[in-house]
Parts: C-alpha cells; sequence; structure tokens
C-alpha cells in the first residue's frame, strides 16, 4: 500500500500525537520506568507542547493519571488499533525482534510515520561486528533474560544465525524499509548499519539511520557538582552473565592494592553475587568496598556527582544508561573495549578505553584515571557539560523531534 502524507504535512504541533511503544509489562511496578527513554522522551515531548503517550503491555492502577495506556502485541499489530489511537508518528522500542514486524506495518498500513528505535551495538549478524561480540551478546540475551534455555538456546540462535545470515538480514531490510527513520543509540552502531545497508546495495535506506542515543536525566546543565571524592562507583544488575561480578571484583582487589586511599561502592540488584565473589577473594579489602545496594535516582545522582570514575567492567553492552548518567554528573568512564560505546563514551578527556578484557588490564585503567584526576587533568564540570549536551534529555529530545520534522510549541 503506497502512502500518502498530505494529510499529516499541513498538521500543527498540537494535532501531533506521538505514541511511544515500549514492549514491557509495567505491572512489575519498577520505580525507575519513568527515568528510562520512552519515558523520559514522553515527559519531555509533553514538555514542549507536543502530545505523547507511553504504551506498554501492562499498565499498574497507580499510573492511571500518567500519559500510558495498555495494549496487547496482537493489538498493535493491527492498522485499527492504530487509527482510533489518533496517532500521527509512532516510536518502536522493540528492535528488530521478529514478534515485532507487525506492529511496524499495521503503523504504515494506517499511515503512522515510524521511528524504529535500536538498543543495539550494530552487530545484528556475526559478520557485522566480530564473532566474539556477537556471541557474547547473544549469551547475554538468553542467560539474562531467557534463562529456561540458557546455553542449549544460545548456542542454537548462534548456530541458526551463522547458517541462515542471508534470510535474517533479508528481514531485517524489511524493518529498515518499513521504518521512516531508524534511530541507533551509539555512533559505532550507526556506522555499522549504515555500512552493512550500503554493502546489501540499499542507499536509498542510509540516510534514514539517525544518531539518537538513549536520554538520561542527571544534574541541571550548569549545576554546580560537589567536590569529587577519591572514589569509583560501579551500577548493575549483577546476577546477570552481561555485567560480569566476578571480573568486577577482581578487578577492584587490584586498584585498591595499588592505591590505598581509595574507595569502590557498587550499586544495584543481586548483591549476593558481589558478596560470593568478594568471599572467594584472599585480598578482600572490606572497608574500602561499600556494597550499597539498590538506590533510588536521586540518591544515586548524588553518589555519581560525588564520585570521579564510573567503572563498567560489562561482557556486552549496547548502551549503558548508568555510564551515560554518570557522564553527565561529571564522573570520567574506564571500560573494555570490545563494548560499542566504549570509545564514545571514554573521549573527549572523559574516561579511559582498558587495553585487554583482564582483571589486571581493567586496574590498569582505573589506575591510569585515577591518576589523571590526581594530576587535574580531569574536570567534573566539563565532563558534565560536554555530556548533557550529548545525551541528556533535552538534546535527545530536540535531534528525534528534529528527524520527525516536528517543532516543539514550547523550546
Amino acid at each position: 500500500m503506497r502512502r500518502s502524507w498530505e494529510g499529516i504535512a499541513g498538521l500543527s504541533e498540537r494535532e501531533i500525537r506521538i505514541i511511544l511503544f515500549t514492549p514491557l509489562d509495567f505491572r512489575g511496578n519498577h520505580p525507575t520506568r519513568w527515568d528510562r527513554p520512552n519515558g523520559l522522551f514522553c515527559q519531555e515531548f509533553r514538555r514542549r507542547g507536543v502530545d505523547a503517550m507511553v504504551v506498554a503491555y501492562g499498565v499498574p492502577e497507580e499510573d492511571r493519571q500518567r500519559p500510558i495506556m495498555a495494549a496487547s502485541l496482537p493489538e498493535l499489530a493491527t492498522p485499527a488499533w492504530w487509527r482510533q489511537s489518533s496517532a500521527t508518528h509512532a516510536v518502536l522500542g522493540g528492535g528488530l525482534d521478529p514478534v515485532f514486524l507487525p506492529v511496524c506495518l499495521a503503523a504504515r498500513e494506517a499511515n503512522v510515520r515510524t521511528v524504529l528505535t535500536l538498543d543495539s551495538g550494530g552487530c545484528l549478524l556475526p559478520r557485522h561486528g566480530s564473532w566474539t561480540e556477537f556471541a557474547r551478546d547473544t549469551l547475554t540475551q538468553y542467560l539474562d533474560y531467557r534463562p529456561r534455555p540458557g546455553y542449549v538456546g544460545a548456542v542454537i540462535r548462534i548456530l541458526y544465525y551463522c547458517l541462515f545470515q542471508g534470510r535474517i538480514g533479508r528481514r531485517h531490510l524489511r524493518f529498515f524499509a518499513t521504518a521512516d527513520w531508524i534511530c541507533t543509540v551509539s555512533p559505532l552502531a550507526q556506522s555499522r548499519i549504515r555500512r552493512r545497508l550500503t554493502e546489501w546495495g540499499r542507499d536509498d535506506l542510509v540516510q534514514k539511520v539517525m544518531l539518537v542515543p538513549h536520554p538520561v536525566r542527571a544534574v541541571p546543565a550548569g549545576a554546580s557538582l560537589p567536590p569529587s571524592e577519591k572514589q569509583i562507583v560501579s551500577v548493575g544488575r549483577w546476577g546477570g552473565y552481561a555485567k560480569n561480578a566476578a571480573l568486577l571484583v577482581r578487578s577492584l582487589v587490584e586498584l585498591l592494592d595499588r592505591i590505598p586511599d581509595c574507595q569502590a561502592r557498587i550499586v544495584g540488584a543481586d548483591m549476593e553475587t558481589i558478596e560470593f565473589w568478594l568471599r572467594r577473594s584472599k585480598r578482600w579489602p572490606a572497608e574500602r568496598i561499600v556494597l550499597a545496594g539498590f538506590m533510588n535516582h536521586a540518591d544515586l545522582l548524588n553518589l555519581y556527582s560525588r564520585s570521579q570514575v564510573f567503572f563498567l567492567p560489562s561482557r556486552s553492552e549496547s548502551y549503558n544508561i548508568s555510564a551515560a548518567e554518570a557522564l553527565c554528573c561529571g564522573c570520567s568512564v574506564v571500560a573494555p573495549a570490545h563494548l560499542p560505546t566504549a570509545s564514545w563514551f571514554c573521549g573527549r578527556e572523559s574516561g579511559t578505553v582498558a587495553g585487554d578484557y583482564t582483571a589486571a588490564a581493567l586496574a590498569d585503567g582505573l589506575a591510569k584515571e585515577m591518576g589523571l584526576w590526581a594530576a587535574g587533568r580531569r574536570d567534573s564540570g566539563a565532563i558534565s557539560r560536554t555530556w548533557i549536551n550529548e545525551v541528556g534529555v533535552e538534546r535527545c529530545a530536540q535531534r528525534m523531534l528534529d528527524a520527525m520534522g516536528i517543532s516543539s510549541v514550547r523550546g
């Protein structure tokens, strides 16, 4: 079906309605859901006078007063649902999972302009990055989010993707051709996907691929930051395969042996995993590794603002919102080179990329970064200003609206 945009091109901003689809069930009542990308985009669009709603699979009772509504996947896969929603634009957060292709097609048939957001480092098939990166990403997906098939499911998926890369690539192309815009979360992801489209002979789709990072809300631009303490902070769900709690502990223990007046704070869920690896360490400096557990968002931002370094030892990350928040609060970042955002986050005098994915190399990176702070070669205010302008919610929302050709009613 050929689309015509005559009915949309002349709309005023007050007639525009953006639906932001989040493929999650909000009834889990997680306290940070409105601090995540689609929640932040929705709030910022509305602050600017653009009508926006989040759509999720389930909505808790206390959210009835928020700009959110529930819909099932079968409903979202029908053009009738999109027509009755009065949407003119949709931001679809399901990525390239084939179960979401009918949603994208239904929105297109209903004459809704769509933004496909890819929470990915751009390694969509083994040949798009490295085999090691693809295997790490697949293991993370299965061990952290699909524990029932676990390793068996991951191995089957890796073999399937290796054997049928052409077929899967054609399905990806159908997604890309259906969407009006494709948003990637890092410069590396953007360049990888553009390069693949060119290799597939689809130069006509290359300009659809834009950089719109996951937005974060941290300290306000221009706010004064407290003096940084000689402190390293790490945040994660530490029971997961991706976060690599064992390597986190080994790296910190080695670093704290070298720098006696430094301490580390570990924040997040599954702290018993951290305790397990600390007990196995023969050199555990108990008083200098603080297990903070879960923290509310305001306290976490305050911790970032008082710390010097955010440590990201993960096996696999497409982005890492916590690292982006820490940068906006004036922390520098230490991360391994295989992460797709490592060179970006650590550029502009904002951090150090570790040379190898070992405890010794990561400890070297941390020691180097702490030395740069001690020598006065890191500036928390400059780091904060740089990254608020790069990944702050106001900047990211403006990028998204500019891409869709929408100007805000209130700037």
